[in-house]
């Protein structure tokens, strides 16, 4: 009888370790806004500390005196110079190299993938194959395999990753809870294996790490030193479409950019809220509004849109019932 009781207690500590286990969404990822500095680093890192519950203890960095800073920011592909070349684009990254230029890598974030489609970094390079780089919702055992094709490297690459491990990073710049992926890949210098953490609750990029000699593959070594969370302009509505004088039924069609829960005020002149509703709605997907107006009064009303997440008002709509 004993012995089945410890089993019993082994089997609920590990369906609670499962339960436990982080997942990030694509409705977490950093959004535009938001504002990143890594310091880059020389030292070897122990990458064989991998699975569930695991402990990175990387509090001590050796600083790597050759690079500066690299500085990354979130924004809005529409606002950029190159957005012709990439139409599929709602995600873009920039960098400050050396505090002189302006590198760009675009994307494109579905709830369910995070695909590279191409930068400019000096010279355009647009990709005819996108590269997968993320699978959603992300937690340990996910895995994805993807080639690509781009402008600048005719011949084809290839990249996969493979989530080993969660738990708890520390940096010199504090803890977080972290996913640690392992990334295969290979470009115009040969073969490469490159370990990331991201911050399970954010989606921000903590720490990255390549095998490789990062002198001669270009990549450095780096990891989070400080950020600042921009607000949730990409999951902003767009394709906005609707009557407006209203009769008795209003109807919005509209899509969102991630995955979201949104909430509706209606409210008065007076800023009485004569109705509500809220959904969940999935990224890219027509959504669908419908308001009964019949039994107000004829006057102006106004709709606000709110991200359920931080209350934030994506869009308010001035609406007329004569």
């Amino acid at each position: 009888m004993k012995n089945i009781q410890v089993l019993i207690t082994i089997v609920c500590l590990s369906l609670n370790q499962l339960r436990a286990q982080p997942e990030l969404l694509s409705s977490e990822m950093p959004p535009i806004g938001t504002n990143m500095i890594y310091h880059n680093f020389a030292n070897q890192i122990d990458t064989a500390i991998q699975g569930s519950g695991s402990v990175w203890n990387f509090s001590v960095m050796t600083p790597d005196i050759f690079y500066p800073d690299q500085h990354y920011s979130v924004v809005d592909p529409l606002t950029n110079p190159f957005i012709s070349q990439f139409p599929g684009t709602n995600y873009c990254i920039e960098n400050t190299t050396w505090g002189l230029y302006n590198f760009y890598t675009y994307y494109s974030l579905t709830n369910s993938l995070f695909e590279r489609l191409g930068s400019y970094e000096d010279t355009l390079n647009v990709c005819s194959n996108s590269q997968i780089e993320l699978v959603f919702p992300l937690s340990m055992g996910s895995y994805n395999s993807d080639s690509m094709n781009c402008l600048l490297f005719p011949h084809r690459n290839y990249y996969s990753f493979y989530a080993v491990g969660f738990g708890t990073l520390i940096l010199p710049s504090g803890s977080f809870n972290a996913i640690m992926i392992r990334i295969n890949s290979n470009d115009r210098l040969g073969n490469e294996t490159t370990y990331k953490w991201f911050d399970s609750d954010n989606g921000l990029t903590l720490l990255t790490y390549t095998l490789y000699d990062p002198y001669v593959s270009g990549n450095i070594n780096s990891y989070l030193h400080s950020s600042t969370i921009g607000v949730e302009q990409i999951t902003n509505l767009y394709e906005l479409n609707y009557q407006n004088p209203i009769e008795n039924n209003f109807t919005l069609n509209y899509r969102s950019k991630t995955t979201l829960r949104f909430h509706f005020h209606l409210n008065n002149v007076l800023g009485q809220e004569v109705f509500y509703a809220e959904d969940e709605v999935s990224a890219d997907k027509k959504e669908t509004l419908n308001i009964d107006f019949s039994p107000f009064a004829s006057g102006i009303y106004f709709l606000n849109i709110r991200s359920g997440k931080t209350g934030e008002i994506f869009k308010t709509l001035k609406l007329v019932k004569p």
